[in-house]
């Protein structure tokens, strides 16, 4: 299965710096300067993961995941932000059903790890709910 990422950052050398780190991970990436483009690409894509910052114009992180949900309930969320008092990591949480909230500046080993580790999740949700599938089937049967 190919996984498809989506990067929301205002900032273009993080953009930049994210396209480099995983250019060679085989996920289909997919960038976004701002919360509206990022919605665009949504719309048209199966996104399996949606990283963003937080702090954004227009539109924060938490909000744009709010959104992200009404197009893409299943999809694992994540923020990656420099900011993070309590209250945003909260929000995050319960507003944006993040998954994970990994902080800014990263170590590049780290958030490649965390990023296979959700795609590892992603996988096991996706068979899970197949088997379930396959059982409810069975049953019926």
């Amino acid at each position: 299965m190919s996984y498809k990422m989506l990067c929301v950052d205002d900032e273009p050398g993080v953009l930049q710096s994210l396209k480099r780190l995983f250019r060679r991970e085989g996920y289909e990436m997919f960038f976004a300067g701002n919360a509206h483009d990022a919605l665009e690409i949504l719309k048209k894509e199966n996104i399996h993961l949606i990283m963003t910052d937080y702090r954004m114009p227009e539109m924060n992180g938490v909000e744009f995941l709010k959104k992200s949900i009404e197009i893409h309930p299943e999809s694992l969320r994540l923020i990656l932000s420099g900011y993070a008092d309590a209250k945003v990591v909260c929000d995050a949480i319960d507003q944006g059903q993040v998954y994970r909230f990994l902080t800014k500046p990263w170590n590049d080993e780290e958030l490649l790890e965390s990023i296979r580790q959700c795609f590892e999740h992603i996988k096991i949700e996706t068979e899970r709910n197949s088997l379930l599938q396959q059982a409810k089937q069975e049953i019926k049967a």
